[in-house]
């Protein structure tokens, strides 16, 4: 690809994109890949997404285009966590912002703001489930798998929220018919109770989504995981929370329903710090109806397996 021809684009959108859908927890997430690099960032999510690539065929619920900027370097990138930016306050997001309108290309919603992570932004529709990640330059390190891969895990988890599911941080495992929710700080456990599960199956050591109905919960798998092979065919009620603590012994404390809330709203929700009010609220009644339904405990334990016989 020649620089002259790179700068012939003169909108990126008129470009074919590459295209895959992803399965997530019952619905479908369609992601169009526009720019040169269009076929390289579809093979690495391929990769990443193994076992929840389907068939493009049939309406998506969700829509998630990706536009690989050549024609612009930024002098800075965003932080290396999700941060929520307005272009009013952020002169890097004005600059986007001013960028996109001048390319054309077609933004799910005006740029009032956006979640801005390493070499890139994401912008989404809240009413209709479409969202736009623009990938760009910066003088600084660039790392373009790892943006694209963690703006697409924020945008599904934002776009769960209005379709009655929550995307926790938490490891989710099968064990016969009945799910397990596990969720601690980092370093609390989640990875060993993986590694324990023995006969389980393994839906995500990290995201988890659990889908809120009426008098049960359901937890389904995900790609967004360090362990865990499942795949998005796999799905369990929801029999119990659990609250991870390192422990010299074994024992099971029940947590009161108010308690199990608090903590899985402020602590275990992933992307609750770049929702809006809206969203939000829709979040709040989530977790209160799903701890409503699901009995919670704090578990107390340490490396070994016969944790498993507290819980049958």
């Amino acid at each position: 690809m020649t620089s002259n021809y790179l700068k012939s684009l003169k909108n990126i959108a008129e470009l074919d994109p590459g295209r895959l859908t992803l399965a997530l927890a019952g619905l479908r997430l369609d992601v169009a890949l526009h720019g040169p690099a269009a076929p390289y960032l579809e093979a690495d999510l391929r990769a990443l997404a193994a076992g929840f690539v389907v068939s493009g065929k049939g309406k998506a619920d969700l829509t998630c285009r990706v536009y690989y900027d050549h024609g612009r370097i930024y002098g800075r990138r965003f932080p290396g966590q999700p941060l929520l930016v307005r272009p009013a306050d952020s002169p890097l997001a004005a600059d986007i912002a001013r960028r996109l309108a001048g390319l054309g290309v077609p933004l799910p919603a005006p740029p009032e703001a956006m979640t801005g992570f390493l070499n890139g932004c994401l912008l989404r529709d809240e009413g209709c489930g479409e969202g736009l990640i623009y990938l760009f330059y910066s003088r600084r390190a660039i790392h373009f798998p790892a943006t694209l891969w963690k703006l697409l895990f924020v945008f599904a988890s934002l776009a769960m929220v209005p379709r009655g599911r929550l995307m926790v941080h938490g490891a989710g495992v099968k064990r016969g018919r009945r799910g397990y929710l596990f969720l601690g700080a980092s370093g609390a456990g989640k990875s060993t109770v993986c590694a324990l599960s023995g006969d389980g199956v393994v839906f995500s050591d990290d995201a988890t989504i659990v889908e809120v109905r009426d008098g049960c919960c359901r937890i389904h798998p995900t790609p967004f995981r360090q362990v865990g092979t499942a795949s998005q065919r796999r799905q369990a009620r929801l029999a119990e929370i659990l609250f991870l603590h390192r422990d010299g012994g074994l024992r099971l404390q029940r947590r009161p329903e108010r308690l199990a809330f608090a903590e899985l709203l402020g602590v275990h929700l992933h992307a609750f710090a770049v929702m809006d009010g809206t969203l939000r609220k829709e979040a709040f009644h989530l977790c209160r109806r799903a701890c409503a339904v699901t009995r919670a405990h704090d578990l107390f334990f340490t490396k070994d397996p016969r944790f498993w016989a507290l819980l049958r």
